[in-house]
């Protein structure tokens, strides 16, 4: 059947929308054998042992997902058996030690973040505990403020140091997983923790510095190596044609463009945007990206990678590739724990990305072999030529790929039941490579009703929507509407009032392809209104906008 753009699909085309809340989703709806939450974590308690077993543990960066990880894992266990989780936990504290005193490398920092998960576990009454593992992020804590803040002016390099000259940073994105989360939680006020205000500031400018480009315009690559710049000079590692990071500034759009490295990336700063509480006040940069700021660019981080998924359902060393590869199990872990942070979080759509997540979950699962060992991960430093190895391997370090598996299975756990039951279903669906992963959410007052959506597409290219109608419970008022916007075309439709003495609409959901200009009006609900639509004997009504806004920036306060 041809589609014409402006025109919504016919009934028999529309999908039936699960919707943002969990209201909507009834038990016992999915009738394929389902994956439990107790499947999950005994799925990643059993290879987390098994890792245990065979590798030894340390806190550089390739244990640093391990022990985030197997914290929280620990978590889960401990909400369904209060102190099974015990093991796991009492495991990574050996390994995390005191710490590292003196980092000089950025990669010998990361571990700051299990620290100070171990910390808010800590009653505040064992004070010596909860001291003793603030000051094993205190090496971190002054590597981030050597690296970001000391020029060559300001005294004689570190020898050895990261990197050559010894100033600065290197501008790698695998640098945004191991630096903001630790520095951001130590910032941060929330769940106990320490609220540094110097820790906050470096970690918002050490998000602000590899997104955008800060450095300053100097010939002297040691200047050059510390973003010292007021303003913004354009984006360094963000790539806003394809929505993905760059490894370094060296890359350009056509890329490639690394899947574990974006699945650091993700990682990264969906775990500092949680704990980013409070504004950033140091004046070192005019401006950073705040949290709703951070969660916006994820957002769209995350609808790029939904579209570059494997046909497997996971995500390649190549994301400009994913015809031609197998998902890499790292990047996939990774990956899968950021998208599914951002739905338990309220900040990405439920309805486009538990689909995905659970067909890489599903994925991540089948890659764990009769010993507990998981297979098809990069090892380090071999690009994205698709080599792979297992957890076991004894020449090289991979515990994060594990770490990576405990990540995703951890935060997957945490999902409903009657979600969980869609695994196995989801997993035999094919990669849908043009997801609605922009979503719009337009709340209505109660004395109106929305009576006309206009859609503006100022891209180069078709987009799709879809738009549907929920009453205060969260209940759908009917199916959702798909609609075709040409390209540089606006769409006005018009919304059904509700007949007499149905639910009024509380909330209208838009989803896109690709971005959209969104406005909404609506009218009072006057009896007339109430009972038909207007005509040339009835009073025009008078309109009055809804104001719809991005998914991520609704719910600001988590």
């Amino acid at each position: 059947m041809r589609l014409e753009p402006g025109r919504p699909l016919p009934p028999g085309m529309r999908h039936l929308a699960a919707g943002l809340v969990s209201l909507a989703l009834t038990a016992g709806a999915w009738p394929a054998p389902a994956a439990t939450r107790g499947e999950l974590l005994a799925a990643a308690t059993r290879v987390a042992d098994r890792l245990a077993a065979v590798k030894p543990l340390g806190r550089n960066w390739e244990d640093v997902p391990y022990l985030s990880g197997a914290l929280l894992l620990a978590d889960e266990i401990e909400r369904d058996r209060p102190g099974a989780g015990a093991p796991l936990a009492s495991r990574v504290e050996a390994a995390i030690g005191g710490g590292n005193p003196v980092v000089t490398h950025g990669d010998y920092a990361g571990y700051a973040q299990a620290a100070l998960e171990l910390y808010a576990r800590t009653p505040p009454a064992d004070e010596a505990r909860r001291a003793a593992l603030l000051a094993a992020t205190d090496g971190p804590l002054a590597f981030a403020r050597r690296a970001l803040r000391t020029p060559p002016a300001a005294g004689p390099p570190v020898e050895p140091w990261w990197v050559e000259g010894g100033y600065g940073v290197r501008f790698w994105q695998d640098d945004l997983f191991t630096q903001p989360p630790g520095l951001a939680m130590r910032g941060s006020s929330r769940d106990g923790m320490p609220a540094d205000a110097e820790a906050r500031a470096l970690a918002y400018e050490w998000i602000e510095a590899y997104v955008f480009d800060h450095r300053p315009a100097s010939l002297d690559e040691r200047e050059r190596a510390v973003p010292s710049a007021r303003s913004r000079a354009g984006f360094l590692l963000w790539d806003p044609a394809r929505e993905l990071f760059r490894h370094d500034p060296s890359g350009t759009t056509d890329g490639p463009f690394w899947g574990r490295g974006n699945g650091w990336v993700g990682f990264g700063l969906a775990t500092a945007a949680r704990f980013l509480d409070a504004p950033y006040d140091a004046g070192r940069y005019e401006s950073v990206l705040d949290r709703t700021a951070i969660r916006g660019l994820l957002s769209r981080l995350a609808g790029s990678l939904a579209a570059r998924r494997t046909s497997d359902g996971g995500w390649g060393t190549d994301l400009l590739r994913f015809d031609d590869q197998a998902a890499e199990s790292s990047a996939t872990g990774l990956i899968t724990f950021f998208l599914a942070r951002g739905m338990n979080e309220g900040w990405l759509d439920r309805e486009v990305y538990l689909p995905v997540v659970l067909k890489a979950q599903a994925l991540l699962i089948s890659r764990v072999d009769d010993e507990g060992d998981l297979t098809g991960i990069q090892p380090p430093g071999t690009g994205p030529d698709g080599t792979v190895t297992s957890s076991d391997d004894p020449v090289v370090n991979v515990n994060y790929g594990v770490g990576a598996f405990l990540l995703a299975t951890a935060e997957l756990s945490r999902l409903p039941a009657a979600e969980l039951a869609r695994m196995e279903e989801e997993a035999s669906r094919p990669v849908d490579r043009d997801p609605l992963s922009r979503t719009w959410l337009a709340g209505v007052p109660p004395r109106l009703e929305p009576v006309e959506l206009t859609l503006s597409n100022r891209n180069d290219i078709e987009v799709r929507a879809e738009f549907e109608q929920r009453d205060r419970t969260g209940r759908l008022l009917g199916p959702a509407d798909q609609v075709l916007v040409a390209p540089g075309t606006t769409v006005s439709l018009e919304i059904g009032l509700p007949a007499p003495r149905t639910r009024p609409t509380s909330l209208v959901t838009i989803r896109a392809t690709r971005d959209l200009e969104v406005s909404i009006l609506a009218v009072k609900k006057t009896g007339a209104l109430e009972a038909s639509r207007w005509n040339d004997e009835l009073r025009p009504p008078s309109f009055h906008p809804i104001v719809a806004v991005p998914l991520f920036a609704a719910l600001t306060r988590r």
